[in-house]
């Protein structure tokens, strides 16, 4: 048998049962299509869902925390840099940078004649600065901490922290610049320009009473983030500079003021960048087995994930009891012809079996017929060969 009988003979069979055929298809159709459209949906909500969260912040970021002498389990652990130095070193880590503040210490950043601008040096984090270029922030302006021949107290600022300096010869309330618009939409310049102004750092007293020797930095400037609060604070008013030299000004004023520097127990803050968000889970669960407690948006993604999965499940097991609501009614719209069909066959077998008695009966009168036919006909016979013999006929008479 060629293949084009093949063909023809599976076109006349489903041709025979039109409607059957119909029905297959559709619910063929109907259930392909169900399915690529919830495997879309899937995708669709678990995009949407990082889309979000990448609004929010950095999907790859995993802020630690170091409370007291470490979190978790492992009371023991410490936030310092070789802690760090071991967490640089795990699969999947991109950079590592602890977030340090000489928020302990009075010290200020001042620049215009007679230090009359001021901005506090709490709005100062110290960091590792090769670090600055992976935590995905963006700059304005300058080229960020150079890779080599990085200068003294050089220092990244965020993109209005030129509104974060003070006028001390005017009242508080008068003495900053607003850095919304006016009414008119209009935004006024700050007292001073990060850029082309000369910038120091100058450590104060501890007792305003007393006279104490103070330290003055000079600041090289190297460029302004832009700001984005998902990034942190200091990208708008803030500023980031090396964490050495943070160090070495918060160890001077200590000195200077004859005070013992508190134990220490680490950093308190630090960051890591993830290369990938696959790795996030996985890196952040090593960090929090050695003792510590993080933070990442991976941690809000799996359960929003989670969520969105079951969601999905209740839509497919909703599609599914469709699916066989509509089978089940495919099922009853055949079963109903079947029956008819059946009938049609019972009726069909009816008749022929009528028939078949009449075709019988019809049978038996015509054997009967042919039965008396020949009686008869012996009979006749009979009659002429007597007539014969008594010579009351001739047999030629009865013939013609």
């Amino acid at each position: 048998m060629k293949i084009s009988d093949l063909i023809a003979m599976c076109v006349q069979n489903l041709m025979r049962r039109k409607v059957r055929t119909l029905l297959t298809v559709v619910g063929v159709v109907v259930g392909t299509c169900a399915i690529v459209v919830m495997i879309s949906i899937g995708v669709g909500m678990q995009a949407s869902t990082e889309a979000m969260l990448a609004s929010m912040g950095d999907l790859t970021l995993i802020e630690i925390y170091n409370y007291g002498s470490g979190g978790g389990s492992n009371t023991q652990a410490k936030l310092d840099d070789d802690t760090l130095k071991q967490i640089s070193q795990m699969d999947g880590v991109a950079v590592v940078t602890p977030f340090y503040q000489a928020y302990d210490i009075n010290a200020s950043i001042y620049a215009g004649k007679g230090d009359r601008y001021e901005m506090s040096l709490s709005n100062v984090v110290g960091i590792y600065p090769e670090a600055l270029s992976s935590l995905g922030i963006n700059l304005v302006d300058g080229n960020g901490f150079p890779t080599e021949n990085l200068q003294p107290y050089g220092i990244v600022f965020g993109e209005k922290a030129a509104y974060a300096f003070r006028d001390n010869k005017k009242k508080p309330g008068y003495n900053y610049v607003d850095s919304w618009p006016d009414a008119n939409g209009n935004i006024k310049d700050p007292f001073v320009d990060l850029k082309k102004d000369k910038l120091r750092i100058e450590t104060g007293s501890n007792d305003e009473d007393k006279e104490t020797k103070t330290f003055t930095y000079e600041l090289t400037y190297y460029g302004r983030m832009q700001e984005d609060y998902n990034k942190g604070y200091e990208t708008s008013q803030g500023a980031y500079m090396n964490i050495t030299d943070l160090k070495k000004i918060r160890n001077d004023y200590f000195k200077a003021n004859n005070m013992k520097l508190p134990e220490d127990k680490g950093y308190e803050n630090a960051k890591v960048k993830v290369t990938d968000i696959s790795k996030v889970a996985e890196v952040e669960k090593a960090i929090q087995d050695m003792g510590f407690s993080t933070w990442s948006l991976d941690s809000i993604r799996e359960p929003m994930e989670e969520q969105a999965k079951q969601q999905q499940l209740k839509d497919e097991l909703a599609e599914v009891k469709e699916d066989q609501a509509a089978a089940q009614q495919q099922r009853q719209i055949l079963t109903q012809q079947l029956n008819a069909i059946n009938a049609e066959i019972a009726n069909i077998d009816a008749q022929i079996a009528w028939y078949d008695g009449e075709i019988s009966k019809k049978e038996a009168e015509r054997v009967e017929a042919e039965a008396r036919e020949a009686e008869q006909y012996e009979l006749f016979c009979q009659r002429v060969r007597a007539m014969e013999e008594q010579g009351t006929v001739s047999y030629w008479s009865v013939l013609f």
